[in-house]
């Protein structure tokens, strides 16, 4: 029997070690990153606009007798699915929040994978290190959104690119896979698409000859795109008599005035919104990473590997900025996580290269510094998150009371018309409308009730809305409070029976 070498005896102890040492550090990492968005989570903020659509849709799935106030085609059908296990465990906003959670967890360690792979473990801890201070994913990570579900579906789907291509022998499942978990992120956002057909196409650049060589990984991978993309097709040909009918309707919603784009509200991001202080300076690596991959491949061949891992990363990252930021009316720090994740592994993996030039004796110490460094910027990013919940909280408490109000005095068949009605359907199980025009509006319900948002002394009785509803109105208005401040929300008035 062949003895392995001496050498490679020692090392194996010490592989065991660095591996131990690497999956406690990430394990560091998630597990205070968990505790802040638990700690997000807890401050109990009412559902808002775009979560309460998800939850009443995920809430008609589960429940026969439901009613669905709020949901449009436009709205990708996979939130609500996945929604519908809360819904039915109790639908508390914590419980529907988890998915967040969840996804963000998700997210770091799809980060700490693609990293781990293009560079080494410095750069897979470091990369989930820096997005876990992420103001933005610490807020969104504990809500009821598409943002952080898709980009960790999309960075997963991009890992399992880099994985099949660069990693394996040969291709095989792993690219099938990836088209599957890609078509799990558009029906999840169907702004996903601004990542997938660049990603698409990079990967066509870059591995055309390594896709041709392996057809059959490669067909299978396309054929699980095509069925995902024809079966988005017929339900938008129903939905909208047009292929493409969803997406357009979906970005006529969201688009604005082409003179006005929020490229600069983006820039305003990148100071400290996006991925906090330090995730700034590193965002800003991992765009001079493609560079300096480039200039180091034009020197060394044997950098091409890393040149590919820069352009495959970042090419998508950077047109789903660009197309975002001139494709939307405005630009809100979640619609980028998936770009700015990219980023920070870019900028992860240039740092660890740079590392690996370093004598050991001075590596690690350099290590724990970014450690330290990391630990001491969270503080700030922790209360930019848990500012922007609480004055989100503040700003949708006064329609969870007015809905809470409503159902305590209408019956189990009731309609209300009035601001917020996604949030007042969630809350009351009302069938609820915007206020428009005189109450009537196509509500079918046995009792239906109006409200008006403001302060009751303020509210203006004389003007026509106002007028309209006193004129069909039964009795006096019901003088909404919140019993928690002793503030007065809002009015509301029960309908007569037409």
């Amino acid at each position: 029997m062949k003895r392995a070498a001496p050498g490679a005896q020692r090392a194996a102890p010490w592989a065991h070690r660095a591996i131990a040492v690497e999956l406690c550090a990430l394990g560091v990492v998630l597990a205070a990153f968990v505790a802040l968005v638990i700690g997000v989570i807890s401050i109990g903020s009412p559902l808002h606009w775009d979560e309460a659509v998800y939850a009443v849709r995920a809430r008609s799935w589960v429940e026969s007798d439901a009613v669905l106030s709020g949901w449009s085609y436009i709205r990708p059908p996979l939130l609500p699915m996945v929604a519908g296990v809360p819904a039915l465990a109790g639908g508390a906003e914590w419980q529907l929040r988890a998915i967040g959670l969840v996804s963000g967890v998700g997210l770091l360690v799809a980060a700490w994978w693609m990293a781990r792979m293009l560079v080494g473990p410095v750069a897979g801890v470091l990369a989930a290190a820096v997005l876990a201070g992420s103001p933005t994913l610490i807020k969104e990570s504990g809500t009821l959104l598409t943002d952080v579900p898709a980009a960790a579906l999309l960075l997963a789907a991009s890992a399992l690119v880099w994985w099949s291509l660069e990693q394996r022998p040969r291709p095989g499942r792993g690219l099938a896979l990836a088209a599957a978990v890609g078509g799990l992120a558009f029906l999840m956002r169907y702004g996903s698409v601004v990542v997938l057909a660049p990603m698409a196409f990079v990967t066509l650049v870059l591995w055309w000859r390594l896709l041709w060589a392996h057809r059959g990984a490669s067909l299978a991978a396309l054929a699980v795109a095509a069925v995902l993309a024809a079966g988005h097709v017929v339900w938008s040909m129903i939905q909208t008599g047009a292929p493409l009918g969803i997406l357009i309707d979906a970005q006529n919603v969201v688009s604005g005035d082409p003179r006005d784009l929020p490229i600069r509200d983006y820039r305003g991001y990148i100071g400290f919104r996006l991925a906090g202080s330090i995730g700034a300076t590193v965002m800003r690596l991992g765009v001079d990473s493609l560079a300096a991959a480039a200039l180091a491949a034009a020197v060394w061949p044997r950098w091409r590997r890393e040149l590919r891992g820069a352009l495959f990363l970042l090419l998508p990252a950077f047109a789903q900025i660009v197309l975002v930021t001139r494709g939307v009316g405005h630009a809100e720090p979640r619609f980028f996580i998936y770009s700015t994740a990219c980023l920070v592994i870019g900028g992860a993996a240039l740092v660890a290269a740079v590392l690996r030039a370093f004598p050991a004796i001075l590596r690690w110490p350099l290590v724990a510094a970014m450690g330290v460094a990391l630990v001491l910027a969270l503080p700030a990013a922790i209360d930019d998150a848990r500012t922007r919940t609480e004055d989100i909280a503040r700003y949708y408490r006064q329609f969870e009371v007015a809905a809470d109000a409503i159902a305590a005095e209408a019956g189990p068949d009731c309609g209300i018309v009035g601001g917020g009605y996604p949030i007042l359907a969630w809350y009351s199980g009302c069938e609820t409308n915007v206020l428009r025009a005189p109450p009537g509006a196509n509500l079918e319900a046995a009792e239906r009730w109006a409200v008006i948002f403001g302060d009751p002394d303020e509210i203006d009785l004389t003007a026509p809305i106002s007028a309209a509803i006193q004129s069909v109105a039964s009795g006096s208005p019901l003088r909404i409070t919140d019993a928690t401040t002793g503030d007065a929300l809002a009015l509301a008035w029960r309908i007569r029976a037409p």
